[in-house]
């Protein structure tokens, strides 16, 4: 059975219709946590098939993760060694964002999909406003961990960096906005965005696509 609190999540949901509309047959997972990307493709009859693998920086609970490190190190992987590579909610954990996105674009031979939040959303705005803090993961605090925030990703900032990133590899990028979800603020968002906000303002999280071109796919 599907868990509802992922099928809520579109972004998953996202990567399993690229690997169809693809025909993907390998998937690496950066930042996999608890491997729910994994779940994902196997609940679908069409992707049960393809090869996945997980690798985040700790091994999780259930100790399923396939392989432990940081991409922004480097990664034990050939050049184009999975056809699509997905950073789901993970760069922004990485202190060297670049490096750790041209490890994503080297090990993949088609596809990179990345998320990432929106630190402007109408959320975020209203707890600054009433709380000074925007979330625990930016909180200075003794013993904070490796589970925090490096990067404030903010739109549309974010749009300008992988709109540029994919001009200089000529990548085709697609991108797609999703909703923070939950019984209110999807139907702040909605006004938000009848009144003609800013986009930072109602999207909560950014997916970004970037497929490479059949030339590209044939070199990798």
């Amino acid at each position: 059975m599907t868990d509802p609190k992922r099928a809520a999540n579109s972004r998953y949901q996202i990567v399993v219709n690229l690997t169809l509309r693809h025909e993907i047959k390998s998937v690496l997972d950066i930042g996999c946590r608890d491997c729910v990307l994994r779940d994902a493709l196997n609940d679908e009859p069409e992707t049960m098939g393809i090869s996945y693998t997980g690798v985040d920086i700790v091994q999780n609970d259930a100790g399923t993760v396939d392989y432990i490190g940081d991409a922004a190190q480097g990664l034990p992987f050939n050049d184009g060694q999975y056809e699509l590579v997905a950073g789901l909610d993970v760069l922004e954990h990485i202190d060297d964002f670049q490096k750790a996105l041209d490890e994503f674009e080297r090990v993949a031979s088609r596809c990179v999909v990345v998320a990432l939040p929106n630190m402007a959303h109408v959320m975020f705005r209203g707890r600054f406003l009433l709380h000074g803090r925007l979330n625990s993961k930016y909180d200075l605090k003794y013993g904070y961990g490796l589970d925090r925030h490096r990067w404030l990703m903010l739109l549309p900032q974010t749009n300008r960096y992988f709109e540029a990133y994919c001009a200089d590899r000529g990548f085709q990028l697609e991108r797609s906005y999703l909703s923070l979800g939950g019984r209110f603020l999807p139907k702040i968002e909605r006004v938000l965005k009848w009144l003609h906000f800013p986009e930072s303002w109602y999207v909560f999280t950014v997916i970004y696509i970037m497929t490479k071109s059949p030339v590209e796919k044939n070199l990798a």
